[in-house]
């Protein structure tokens, strides 16, 4: 043997030995330096932190209007129905303003049926006694007027008291026809003109009704959803100025179904897809494992905002949101809020040929193992697929019962 073959076969025994004592395993015990390429399953999950949520996210309930919350009747962690009444501010004056609304909406319509319904009877009979007056004035009014142009010719009436009575007879007449217009009104229907106004009057009364209902109704607070109430921001009794329209009072979450919010590193976010499987962990439900499915993935990364204990974690890393539905009926929902311990199987291989990773090695952009080949090794070019951190698997380049060398990585370190 040359001094060159008798120190490899050092490193080789070497080496090996080494790999031997530190793994373990019966897999390592086949050789100390080489192992077979062997068929095996190839599993890798994807860790990540996470939250457990419901079926929805927190959902934050606002007041429309300034105020005085008068009533929260429902405490915190009680379970609501959806539409169930959750506060009630402040509303005597608004419930005012819808009482005069309606009057205003019922005096309109009351005007419209009397325009409809015409004049009652009695005005009628009324309207009919003025035209008779009015004629019986007028009759005498042409009668004395006939007997002054009588006299005047005869000069037995002075020129003012003939004008006087002309004059008496031209009122009488206009009376008369204004009072015939008085009786066809009152007997008539109602003009095109005078119904339309008054339809108009009441839909102006209908709208000004509703706005104020709709400022009534703003001031009692209703669940959206059948679901939990998470937390009182505001209690009876305290007020909401202008300037906090809009910030919430009160929050509920529909826990119908139960959703974990996992934050995955970017390194990892090629790995993951919707419909891969998962398990929810978590130190407050020991050995419990509750199962799901990545249900959705968020469209662009974020900055990582759930952190673990270690001191030494990267706090500026980048991160992936999945949304991890659990399994209904598989265990009772954990608490909302908890953080939970998420893993993603994003690998899942059966009957695929494998190697360790330390025996496969880059050289110029390519892949390498090496081959045993009765007593040498024979380098060859392989194409790798996916990982479990330990093992890889191999496409192309070699075939189920190869020897490789397990170590020759390393080899080609040095």
């Amino acid at each position: 043997m040359t001094r060159r073959r008798m120190v490899g076969a050092s490193v080789v025994v070497l080496v090996g030995g080494c790999m031997a004592m530190h793994v373990g395993t019966p897999r390592a015990e086949r050789s100390t330096s080489e192992v077979s390429v062997a068929r095996r399953s190839l599993r890798r999950n994807v860790a990540g932190w996470g939250r457990i949520e419901g079926a929805s996210e927190e959902i934050r309930i606002g007041s429309k209007m300034p105020g005085i919350v008068r009533e929260m009747p429902v405490a915190e962690g009680e379970r609501v129905a959806a539409g169930q009444l959750l506060v009630v501010l402040d509303h005597e004056e608004h419930r005012a303003r819808v009482d005069a609304a309606r009057a205003e909406v019922e005096r309109a319509e009351a005007r419209l049926r009397l325009l409809e319904a015409g004049a009652r009877p009695e005005e009628r009979e009324r309207a009919d006694s003025g035209v008779l007056e009015a004629a019986a004035v007028a009759d005498a009014a042409r009668a004395q007027l006939a007997r002054f142009q009588e006299l005047r010719r005869l000069g037995l009436v002075s020129t003012s008291d003939f004008d006087q009575s002309a004059r008496d007879a031209r009122t009488a007449a206009a009376r008369l026809a204004a009072s015939r217009q008085m009786a066809a009104q009152v007997r008539g229907p109602a003009r095109a003109e005078e119904l339309d106004i008054a339809r108009s009057e009441i839909r102006l009364a209908s709208a000004r009704l509703v706005e104020a209902e709709v400022l009534l109704d703003a001031t009692q607070l209703r669940s959206p959803v059948d679901g939990l109430v998470v937390r009182h921001y505001l209690h009876a009794g305290e007020s909401i100025r202008v300037d906090q329209v809009g910030n919430p009072i009160i929050s509920v979450i529909d826990d119908s179904r139960c959703r974990a919010r996992a934050q995955i590193d970017d390194s990892e976010v090629a790995r993951i897809a919707v419909g891969q499987p998962a398990t929810v962990t978590s130190d407050a439900y020991r050995n419990t494992v509750f199962r799901g499915t990545v249900r959705s993935l968020a469209g662009a990364v974020r900055k990582k905002s759930l952190f673990s204990d270690d001191p030494t974690e990267t706090h500026d890393r980048e991160v992936l949101e999945a949304v991890i539905e659990l399994d209904p009926g598989d265990k009772r929902c954990p608490i909302v809020g908890l953080r939970v311990d998420v893993a993603v199987l994003a690998v899942e291989r059966d009957g695929v040929l494998v190697v360790p990773q330390t025996a496969v090695y880059r050289r110029a952009a390519a892949d390498f193992v090496l081959v045993k080949a009765g007593d040498r090794w024979v380098e060859h070019g392989v194409r790798i697929g996916e990982t479990d951190g330990f093992e890889l698997e191999v496409l192309e380049g070699v075939a189920e019962g190869d020897v490789v060398m397990s170590n020759a990585r390393e080899g080609a370190k040095s």
